[in-house]
């Protein structure tokens, strides 16, 4: 997508460590920005935490914002709940971006955003693989969401699952709640430091037959659902 390319250049320009995404709100404006002319009417902004997504949008465009922390419109746990407040075909948008990996019942959710949509969703999933080549070569322990910290953490992801698989799941449910993929990107990792260029490099020449490229040097896998007529 030319537009895609365009704005990964505004966000990464003059920065030597780039990665899309390093908090909530340069998220929301990334996904703002992407899918401006699909955010309109009403939208169910999934996991919104504190409502980031809205400020980005017209003030025309119902919004409605559940999270189980933050500062949502609506508590809601969704491994308990799941969005049985919302009646079907309540919003013309859903959107849900980096939230299934940290629910238990990912397969039941996402039924549950086609059953609330009438038209479209966005939603977004990490490669959980990506970054873990990095962790295992340099014999470090840098994944925030994985491992054995020595307290309990508040945020850690119930699901490992690479593009492939992403990407798939995605599919399978878009086909059995009648939807279809509008489109879809893959969004890569983006640093300029030597020493990720070195391993990029390394990963690319050593693994090329073994293992897909997607698996490895994309960060996330982003789609456009359209309900069928």
């Amino acid at each position: 997508m030319k537009k895609l390319k365009v704005v990964i250049s505004k966000l990464s320009r003059n920065t030597k460590n780039f990665q899309p995404f390093s908090s909530r709100e340069e998220r929301a404006k990334f996904t703002s920005i992407l899918y401006k002319k699909y955010l309109v009417n009403s939208v169910l902004d999934v996991g919104c935490s504190d409502k980031a997504l809205k400020k980005w949008l017209s003030d025309d465009i119902t919004y409605m914002g559940v999270d189980i922390a933050g500062d949502p419109d609506l508590k809601v746990n969704l491994e308990k709940e799941n969005l049985q407040m919302f009646n079907d075909n309540t919003f013309q948008t859903v959107v849900c971006t980096e939230v299934l990996e940290h629910i238990e019942n990912i397969h039941e959710i996402f039924d549950e955003l086609c059953r609330v949509s009438n038209k479209y969703i966005i939603i977004s999933l990490p490669n959980n693989w990506v970054n873990f080549k990095f962790s295992l070569i340099s014999g470090k322990n840098e994944q925030k969401f994985y491992g054995l910290p020595v307290e309990k953490p508040l945020d850690r992801h119930k699901w490992f699952f690479n593009y492939d698989q992403a990407l798939n799941f995605i599919k399978f449910g878009a086909r059995k709640n009648n939807f279809n993929i509008k489109h879809k990107f893959s969004l890569p990792i983006i640093q300029n430091n030597f020493k990720f260029q070195i391993f990029n490099l390394f990963f690319k020449l050593y693994y090329k037959n073994q293992f897909r490229t997607n698996n490895l040097f994309v960060s996330s896998l982003w789609v456009l659902l359209e309900k069928k007529i």
